[in-house]
This record gives structure tokens, sequence and C-alpha cells, in this order.
């Protein structure tokens, strides 16, 4: 039986203003092959920059895995089984605070290269298998917002684009070279906007009222581009009520309930 180890290690210190944080994973015996195609990888590196204490930049880069499996359906043999994905993430962003804690503001800004990209593709049988992609990449930017308009009255709104397509890709069944193709269940933009209302009736109740928004950009469902779903939007309404109760020990539970339309 081979023996298997793993080291993980997680720093951070502040410098000034200027925080810092890694991570990584050393892995030792876990075959010639992972080794290969893993190695040493840091899980996490970021840096953050305090400027005042309603004010931090930062940036980012991490290592994403998702491991590998087996199908129960399949066309061909060499769909048996699919592979590991990796990614390297990328991501610079900003969290402020605005008129005394009235307005929060956030943005990110991310790239995403992703290797072995684990795609699901829908056979003739209606049966779904997963196949490896060969590289595709993500780029874009996410910008939330939360503001306190009055005592109990909130609203909160953001907005998302992604750019994803295939760089390196072609169906070793099919032969087709996807290259340049939108990657599946990707889309182009998601918004949201709500509007939340919150009273307390007691130490231990609130009840709540929210009101939202929710828009999906068009994206692909497989990898041709060929079956498409248009923009769509969501509008959900739910009244509530919240619950607090605090235990001996300091332990601490919220309760709530809704009834959404």
């Amino acid at each position: 039986m081979e023996k298997a180890y793993a080291l993980l290690s997680q720093g951070r210190m502040n410098v000034s203003e200027v925080a810092w944080e890694v991570g990584y994973i050393n892995v030792s015996h876990f075959g010639a092959a992972f080794r290969k195609q893993y190695g040493v990888n840091p899980k996490v590196f970021q840096v953050a920059w305090h400027h005042n204490p309603d004010l931090m930049t930062y940036a980012g880069v991490s290592r994403g895995y998702r491991s590998g499996g087996f199908n129960t359906a399949y066309q061909d043999a060499s769909d048996i089984k699919f592979g590991s994905e990796f990614s390297w993430n990328y991501e610079l962003g900003c969290k402020s605070s605005w008129f005394n804690h009235h307005l929060q503001l956030n943005t990110t800004l991310f790239f995403i290269e992703i290797k072995d990209q684990q795609i699901v593709q829908l056979l003739p049988s209606a049966d779904t298998i997963i196949k490896n992609a060969g590289k595709s990449r993500s780029e874009g930017f996410e910008i939330e917002t939360k503001a306190q308009l009055h005592k109990g009255l909130t609203l909160e709104a953001g907005l998302g684009y992604a750019d994803s397509e295939f760089k390196d890709y072609t169906d070793p069944l099919a032969g087709t070279d996807y290259k340049g193709n939108r990657t599946p269940l990707a889309p182009e933009y998601t918004y949201n906007l709500a509007l939340q209302y919150n009273k307390s009736l007691s130490d231990r109740w609130d009840i709540f009222l929210r009101t939202e928004l929710n828009g999906i950009g068009s994206f692909c469902w497989d990898d041709a581009n060929t079956l498409k779903q248009d923009s769509y939007r969501l509008v959900n309404m739910s009244l509530g009520r919240r619950g607090r109760f605090v235990y001996p020990k300091t332990i601490s539970t919220d309760f709530f309930c809704k009834v959404c339309f």
C-alpha cells in the first residue's frame, strides 16, 4: 500500500497597514503522475492594504482543484472516467464604507485559467456524462453595494460580468473543435436589486419584508453553443419572522420562517 503524506501550512502577518496571507500544500507521496500534475502548489496568497478603517484594497492568487470521477453512462469506453480539474485564480478588489457606514461598496476584478475543465454533456439517451476540456479562460468583474436608507430599511444591488470561453478543446469522440466557444452554463452577466425592511418586535423577535429582482444573462447549455438560454428575470417577495434565543454558555441560534411568492 502506498503511503501518502501532506503538510498544510498557513501564515498571516501585519506590517503597518499591509497584511498578507499565504498557504500551501506539500504532497510527497501520491504517485509520480499526481506529483507531476499537482506537485507542491500554493493554496492561497493574498495581500491586503488597509488605507484607513473604511477602505481596503487587496490582490490574491489561489489554486483551484476538483477531483475526477466516473460516469455511470457513456457512449465510448474512453468516457468511463474523467480527470481532475485545475485552475489558477487571480483577483483584485476593493472594499469600502461611506457616509458613516450607511453605504458599503465592494468591487472585484477576476481572471481564471482552467486546465482540464469538467464539462457536462447530454447523451442521446438523455443521460449526462462529464468530460474534460483542454483549457478555458474566464475574466470579468463584480460590483455589490448595500445602503441603509432609513432605520430598518436597506437597499442592496449587485452586478456581475463574465467572459468565459474555451481556449483549447477538441472533442476526441466527435472530432469537433470548440476553441473560442462560450463555456456552458456561464451567463454573460447577472444582477440583483433588493429592498428589505426589518422591524424589531421585542428583544427576541424581528419581522422583515423583502422584495428582490434577480437577472440572469443569456448562456449556452452545450459545448457547441447550439442550445442557448435567453436572459430572464425573477422577482421574489418574502415576509417572515426571525427569532434570537441565547442559551447558557453564550450559545445563540436564529430561527426564521418565510412566505415566498
